[in-house]
């Protein structure tokens, strides 16, 4: 997503590129990156769901442990994760890996293991 790669080049502290691991943003950060649309060059609501869908992955919720530092756009810790807010964050997480294996497709039987059975079974 654009708004996302803009974010990572102007802000590399608070959105870093992965295999970096993510970290709990400062809330309110939306208003604070609202303050630089000119310079990341997108629209407020380009804006607004790049940060929704850097928010809601499972490397974003893995850092939303109790007690760690929330970061500004700048990388600066301006407050903390608290516990229940780590509590949502695991739920979430839960939440999501459940939903990703429902959307799996299920594995295919191996025709030859069908025949066999088959086979077994008169």
């Amino acid at each position: 997503m654009e708004a996302i790669w803009r974010l990572q080049k102007h802000f590399p502290l608070a959105f870093p590129v992965n295999p970096a691991p993510k970290v709990p943003l400062k809330e309110g950060i939306l208003k604070d990156a609202e303050q630089h649309l000119e310079l990341l060059g997108i629209t407020s609501e380009q804006l607004k769901q790049g940060i929704a869908t850097w928010c809601r992955g499972s490397r974003y919720w893995a850092s939303m442990t109790e007690n760690a530092p929330r970061l500004d756009l700048n990388g600066q810790a301006v407050g903390i994760v608290t516990a229940a807010q780590a509590l949502h964050a695991k739920q979430q997480a839960k939440r999501q890996r459940g939903q990703a294996r429902r959307n799996q497709p299920k594995p295919k039987q191996d025709k030859a293991v069908d025949t066999a059975a088959e086979q077994i079974a008169d």
